[in-house]
């Protein structure tokens, strides 16, 4: 399968969520629930803050929503 190159720092393709997906269903892959690195959903940014979660012991991580990944240009003048 191809995916797009989103002109960032990192490749969709070695990097992002279609390598997992492949590697998930390829491997044994022990799955834990999205609320231990996810704590606030992207439409709630809001909330993604660290000093309201830092204190969580059900939180072992916290997605920033950055998109450090994405260039806001990347794909212009590509057929």
């Amino acid at each position: 399968a191809q995916f797009p190159d989103t002109g960032g720092p990192y490749k969709l393709r070695t990097t992002g969520p279609p390598v997992w997906t492949v590697s998930v269903k390829k491997f044994n892959v022990t799955m834990l629930d999205a609320s231990l690195f996810y704590p606030c959903n992207w439409n709630g940014k809001g909330k993604c803050k660290v000093e309201l979660w830092k204190d969580q012991p059900h939180v072992y991580g916290m997605h920033a929503w950055t998109m450090s990944w994405y260039k806001k240009d990347a794909g212009k003048g590509q057929k």
